[in-house]
C-alpha cells in the first residue's frame, strides 16, 4: 500500500454508493487481486501458524456449522513453558484441514501487520471501527452454514473460489444482541432457506469483494479448490448504538436518580403509573437536553472504540532513538479525531488522548495541515529547534508520524 491509501477504493468499484452510509443491498466489485492477496494468503497464513505462537480464541477451526474441541488443534500445557498452553499446532491444524474442516484466524487487525494498517485506513475513511478475520475452506467442504452477521462486512477472497448465497433478511439491521444463535426461526424461514433458491449467489475468485449488509443471511461453502478469505468487518454503528452514551449521561439528572415507590412492581397498575411517570421525566429531560454537551459524549465514546494508533514505546532506548528524520509524513489513519478546546490541541488515538499546548499546539497543526511530507528545518525556521524537536518525538513515538519514505501498513 502507499503512503495515503483509500482502502475503501481498494475494495469497492463504486465509491458513490457508500458516499454517506453504507449500502442496505449486497455489492459485488471486482478489484486487482495482487494488492488484495497482499493482505493475506496462503503463505501468510503459514507463516501465522508457524511463527506467531497464535493462541485460542485468536485461532479456532469449524466444521459442519460447528466449532471443534479445542483439543482437536491446540497443543496443550504439558512441556510447553511457563505454563504456556492453548496453542495453535501447525501439525494437527493440517490434519483437521485434511479431514474437511475448516480455519477461522480471528481478529487480524491486532496479530497481522498489513491487516492492521487496511483497517485503520478503512476506519479513518468510513468513520466506523473496523476489523478482520480470514477463513480458509479445504475444497468442497463448508464452514459455518446458514447465518446473519450483526454487522456490515467486506468479503475479499484472496485465494482460490467459494460460492456464496444470499439470503434477504429475516430481522432487518439486527443489532450486537441480535445474534444469529439466538433467533428461532419459523418453520417458513428455514423452508426458504433449505428449499429455495437463494436472492442472490455469487461464486467469488481472487480480485473479487462482495459487501453484505448486516443482516443478510448467507450460506457458503468452497468450490472444487482451497479457498482464503478474508472478512473485514464494520462494527454495527446505528442509531440505536449512541442510544448507551444517553443513557449515561441521565445518570446526572435529580430527578430519575430519585427512588421508586415500594411495592411498584406488584401490580401492573403501580407499574404503569411509574413507567409513565419516567417517561414523563425523560421528555421533560429530552426537551432541555444540553445537545453539544451530548455530542461531544457520543464522539468521544465513538473514538474509543476505534483501533489504537501504534506507539513505539522502544523508540528512547533504540540506538537510533535520538536521531531525528529530515522530514516526517503523518499518518491520518491513526488519528481518531482532534479537538482544540481553549488554547491547546487535543489529539484522539482510539485508546489514549494526547494533549498540546502554546507553540507545540502550532506546530502539531502545521504538520497536520501539511499535504504530504514535512522538512523539519522548514519547521525550526518559524518555531524553536526544541519545540519542534520535542514535538515531533513525541508522535514519532506515539505511531501518528513516520520518516519520510516509511512504510505505513501496520
Amino acid at each position: 500500500m502507499n503512503e495515503n491509501p483509500s482502502m475503501l477504493a481498494a475494495l469497492v468499484d463504486d465509491l458513490d454508493a457508500f458516499a454517506t452510509r453504507l449500502p442496505t443491498e449486497p455489492i459485488l466489485s471486482k478489484r486487482p487481486a495482487e494488492p488484495l492477496r497482499a493482505l493475506i494468503d496462503f503463505d501468510a497464513v503459514d507463516r501465522l501458524l508457524s511463527d506467531h505462537a497464535l493462541r485460542y480464541p485468536f485461532v479456532e477451526m469449524i466444521k459442519d456449522g460447528a466449532r471443534l474441541p479445542k483439543e482437536r488443534f491446540l497443543t496443550g500445557p504439558v512441556g510447553l513453558p511457563n505454563g504456556i498452553s492453548e496453542l495453535a499446532n501447525a501439525t494437527l491444524v493440517a490434519g483437521e484441514l485434511e479431514n474437511g474442516a475448516s480455519l477461522v484466524l480471528n481478529d487480524l487487525h491486532f496479530t497481522w501487520q498489513p491487516i492492521a494498517g487496511a483497517c485503520r485506513h478503512l476506519s479513518h475513511e468510513v468513520g466506523m471501527p473496523a476489523h478482520a478475520n480470514a477463513y480458509l475452506t479445504p475444497h468442497g467442504s463448508q464452514g459455518f452454514d446458514h447465518h446473519h452477521d450483526t454487522h456490515s462486512v467486506f468479503i475479499v477472497q484472496t485465494e482460490g473460489s467459494k460460492t456464496w448465497q444470499l439470503y434477504r433478511p429475516f430481522l432487518p439491521l439486527p443489532l450486537e444482541r441480535h445474534a444469529w444463535p439466538r433467533q428461532v426461526l419459523p418453520p417458513e424461514e428455514w423452508h426458504r432457506l433449505r428449499e429455495l433458491p437463494p436472492d442472490h449467489e455469487f461464486v467469488l475468485e481472487p480480485g473479487n469483494v462482495l459487501f453484505i449488509p448486516r443482516g443478510w443471511i448467507h450460506n457458503v461453502f468452497a468450490t472444487d479448490e482451497p479457498s482464503l478469505h478474508l472478512t473485514v468487518g464494520l462494527a454495527e454503528t446505528s442509531r440505536h448504538s449512541i442510544v448507551p452514551t444517553l443513557v449515561e449521561a441521565l445518570a446526572d439528572d435529580l430527578d430519575l436518580r430519585r427512588d421508586l415507590p415500594l411495592r411498584f412492581a406488584q401490580d401492573h397498575d403501580s407499574a404503569e403509573e411509574a413507567v409513565r411517570s419516567v417517561l414523563a421525566d425523560l421528555a421533560r429531560w429530552a426537551g432541555q437536553a444540553d445537545v453539544a454537551g451530548l455530542a461531544a459524549r457520543v464522539v468521544a465514546a465513538q473514538r474509543a472504540r476505534l483501533l489504537p494508533a501504534p506507539n513505539r514505546p522502544l523508540s528512547s532506548v533504540r540506538p537510533d532513538g535520538h536521531d531525528l528524520p529530515a522530514a516526517v509524513a503523518v499518518r491520518h489513519e491513526t488519528i481518531a479525531g482532534v479537538d482544540r478546546p481553549g488554547d491547546r490541541t487535543e489529539l484522539h488515538l482510539g485508546d489514549r488522548v494526547l494533549r498540546f499546548t502554546g507553540r507545540a499546539a502550532a506546530v502539531l497543526d502545521l504538520l497536520l495541515r501539511a499535504p504530504s511530507v514535512t522538512r523539519l528545518d522548514t519547521l525550526a525556521e518559524d518555531w524553536p529547534p526544541e519545540t519542534v524537536e520535542a514535538t515531533v518525538r513525541t508522535l514519532l513515538t506515539e505511531g501518528v508520524l513516520v520518516a519520510a519514505g516509511e512504510r505505513v501498513d501496520g
